[in-house]
Formats: C-alpha cells, structure tokens, sequence
C-alpha cells in the first residue's frame, strides 16, 4: 500500500488552484462567469489583451461573500501606456480567517481550519491591429492551510502561470477572444515542521484553452449582450487517467435604463467524455450555477463611480454566494 503524506492538507484540498475557479469581480460572478471576451474591468485578469487600447484609467476595489464563511477581496489599478499599449495589475485575496473553533462528533477540539490565499496578476495589452489586440500575464501565488494531522501550517509560493490572450473586434456587434491560461503553473508546496520546512512535492495546474465570445444586440429597443466562455481542459484525475471537460458559461446583460444594468447568466456547465464513457456517474454529479446581479451608474454623485453587485447559487445548493465592488474611472 502507497504511503500518503497524512500531514498534507494540500493532498486532500482538490485539485491545485482549484480555489481559483469561482469568477473574480461582481460583474463576471453576476455573468456565470462569462466575462472572458471583452471585460469591462479586471482586465488584467481576464483578458490581458483588452488592457490595450483602452481610454480610462481605472481603480477598482470589492469583497465578496460565499458560504461556509469564505471571503474574498480585490484591488486592481489599469492604466494606459501610449500609445499603443495598456498595463494593469490586480490582488485577490481568497480564504476564511474565521474557520476555527471546530469539534469532532465527540466535542474534542480540533485544529484551527482557517487557510489564506493571495493571487497577484501582472498584464500588458498591445494593440496589434485596428481591430486586433494581444495581450499576456504573469501570477504570483501564495497559499497558506493547516496540516490536517497536527495543525500545523503549509504554503505554497509559486510564480508563473503565463496567460496568452488575443481579441478580434469583427464589427460593431461581436467580439472574439481566444486564451491560453495557467501555462506552466506548478503549487510548490511546504510543511512547517516547528523550525524546520519539509518539502511535500509539487502540483501542477493543468492549463486550459478559452475560446469567448461577446455579442451586442437589442431587446425592447434597449441594448442587451450575450457573452460566453468555452474552457476547454484536460486535468489530472484519479490514479493519473485523463479525460476532457469542456465547461460552458453564459452571461446576458440588459442596459434597460441608463444608469442600471441587469445581469444573469448560468456557470458551470461541464460536458466531459463520462457522458459517453460512463453516462450515470456523469449524471449523479452534473451541477450548475445560477447567477444574477446589477451594475448601479453613479457618475452623477462621483465622476466615473460605478458599482457592480453580483449573487449566485452555490454548485452544491448549500447556500448564496455574493460579489460587490466598486469601479473608479479617472
């Protein structure tokens, strides 16, 4: 029989970089995640490629609030570099400081559960064509979570995860995009021994293909938009088989007044090769997502303020999740 690290948490977490796949920013979280192709902030993160180009300056801040008591936050600052070129950053912090006071089915306490996250992303978009832009980024990641077996700690820093973006603009109406994301992106990770570091080994993060579309049209005579992301990946499963998932997410948008917009859209759509190769297990563990969300304009009270709020329903239906952040264009 295998030996298992047991003091690893990280070998029980899920798949590396798995905390990274609830979408960053309300408006993407309020679009099921579908905010690939042209995104109207956090560009940096979602698509590089659209940094260039761009005409505002933009300052954005948000929280979020998902069940178990998981929270999230961000900070990003985009800016224009002339005259062809656009450079943004972003910080995301993921984790649950509050994840403490845990008991056994005997009342025996048991170690603190409470585990941090922090994700940095560095972009730079250039305009290549008219109509065509190119963009990359670079990650910085730090993961901290408690050793189940005694409590102690483990992290993980790593650097990497290359993102490669390009977006076409085809007319007035759509938008194409294609990414490759999380390119060469391995989780070092590390035991904290008292004084001394022990070395669990690495996980890789399997990089993904994004093919994303945005496409503007009318509804009732107001605009409305249509986006959508295809993720196309092949991750490491079980005793080291393979098989592809394609994931799907779609968003709408309605700019039904002036100053607020409506969002929905359904995350999580996942088609892999159990559907032909084992179509119960495929059934027993389909799950979706239901998501909603606003953006409120209030130029009027503080030039180039918005504020974007987005709620979705957990893929396990145990509860609520919600993204608000705050846009600041100078």
């Amino acid at each position: 029989m295998a030996a298992v690290p047991a003091r690893s948490g990280s070998y029980v977490g899920g798949q590396a970089g798995g905390y990274l796949r609830s979408p960053a920013g309300a408006a993407a979280f309020s679009l099921g995640g579908a905010n690939s192709a042209s995104p109207e902030y956090l560009n940096a993160w979602w698509n590089p490629a659209t940094l260039a180009g761009d005409k505002e300056r933009r300052l954005t801040v948000g929280s979020g609030y998902r069940v178990l008591g998981r929270v999230d936050g961000l900070v990003s600052l985009e800016s224009r570099l002339p005259p062809r070129m656009g450079i943004g950053l972003v910080l995301l912090y993921r984790g649950d400081p509050w994840l403490n006071n845990l008991r056994d089915d005997q009342e025996e306490k048991l170690p603190n559960g409470s585990y941090t996250t922090l994700t940095a992303k560095v972009g730079l978009g250039y305009l290549a064509l008219r109509n065509l832009v190119l963009g990359a980024n670079l990650g910085l990641y730090y993961q901290s979570m408690p050793a189940y077996y005694d409590g102690s700690n483990e992290s993980s820093f790593s650097i990497g995860g290359l993102d490669l973006a390009a977006r076409y603009r085809v007319n007035d109406r759509l938008e194409l995009s294609l990414l490759v994301r999380d390119i060469s992106l391995v989780m070092d990770w590390q035991f904290a021994s008292q004084w001394q570091f022990d070395s669990l080994g690495s996980n890789a993060v399997p990089p993904s293909l994004v093919f994303a579309g945005k496409y503007r049209t009318t509804l009732l005579g107001k605009p409305f938009i249509w986006t959508c992301d295809l993720k196309g990946l092949r991750p490491l499963v079980a005793e080291k088989t393979h098989r592809t998932v394609l994931n799907v997410n779609n968003g709408f948008e309605w700019q039904r007044w002036n100053t607020l917009f409506l969002r929905a859209g359904i995350a999580d759509l996942s088609f892999d090769t159990d559907i032909l190769d084992n179509r119960q297990n495929y059934q027993d563990h389909f799950s979706l997502s239901i998501t909603a969300g606003c953006m409120l304009d209030l130029t009027q009270v503080h030039r180039g303020l918005k504020i974007n709020y987005g709620v979705a329903s957990n893929k396990a239906w145990a509860g609520i999740d919600q993204q608000i952040d705050a846009v600041f264009a100078f």
